[in-house]
């Protein structure tokens, strides 16, 4: 089952405005902040100072990432891509990072068998959209690369982690939306006069969290995967008072 931001009936309008939502929920409330370290150590192991972030949506959440890698945040850089990228959000990206983010304007599947762009391959919030058969693929063509690979989660298919975080989330999009920036008279349009957004969203959220991944689907990835010279790393752990699951895969080429 697709989300219906996935599939090409949805108005590029609308597949803009919810990932840009997601690209500022996700900034201020940095699920991922604690695994950052997990990140950071194996970009070290691996050699690679560029992350190349598929799926990236509306892409503000690198800013973090790259800022959470430590002091000497110079070194390291960033590609963004995405099937359906946000040409908008792209553009003010590049500019807040003062040209060490860079974002493709021309869509990237990760399902292409064409070579990918060289670095440390990343999806936040984006494995879920993908089969394992298709993660599986994914990573093996990282290995075929020679590239560092990482998959991170905020996502479970428990009650409290589905049906309430997907009730409580046109709450969230109604109340949060005035202070996204930049502003934008559509937003309000379609949150406020026709709330197709945080409808969308609501609908989009419990899918994703049916879908998502637990750390032993990842480690069945692992074992199927025929990667000489990588190590593998999966794990869960739990934030927000418990209620919020972190599901982590990183793969890299030991040096």
């Amino acid at each position: 089952m697709k989300e219906f931001h996935e599939t090409r009936y949805c108005p590029a309008v609308w597949r803009d405005l919810m990932t840009d939502f997601l690209a500022f929920f996700t900034y201020h409330v940095n699920p991922y902040k604690s695994t950052m370290p997990l990140l950071k150590n194996a970009m070290e192991k691996s050699g690679h100072r560029r992350i190349v972030d598929f799926a990236a949506g509306g892409g503000a959440y690198i800013l973090k990432v790259l800022a959470a890698l430590g002091p000497e945040t110079d070194k390291y850089n960033a590609l963004l891509c995405d099937k359906f990228p946000n040409a908008e959000s792209a553009r003010r990206i590049e500019k807040l990072s003062g040209g060490r983010i860079k974002y493709i304007a021309e869509s990237v599947d990760i399902l292409d068998e064409n070579e990918k762009p060289q670095g440390f391959w990343t999806l936040f919030s984006g494995a879920h959209h993908f089969s394992p058969r298709q993660l599986k693929t994914f990573t093996e063509c990282a290995v075929r690369q020679n590239c560092g690979i990482a998959f991170f989660e905020y996502s479970g298919r428990g009650i409290l982690q589905a049906v309430l975080p997907s009730l409580a989330v046109p709450f969230l999009v109604l109340l949060l939306t005035p202070l996204v920036s930049p502003f934008s008279w559509r937003r309000l349009f379609w949150t406020y006069i026709i709330p197709a957004v945080p409808l969308l969203m609501m609908i989009d959220g419990f899918i994703s969290h049916l879908k998502s991944y637990s750390a032993a689907e990842f480690r069945r990835i692992v074992a199927e995967t025929d990667a000489p010279g990588y190590k593998f790393e999966c794990g869960r752990k739990r934030i927000l008072m418990q209620t919020c699951p972190i599901t982590w895969f990183i793969g890299y080429p030991e040096r």
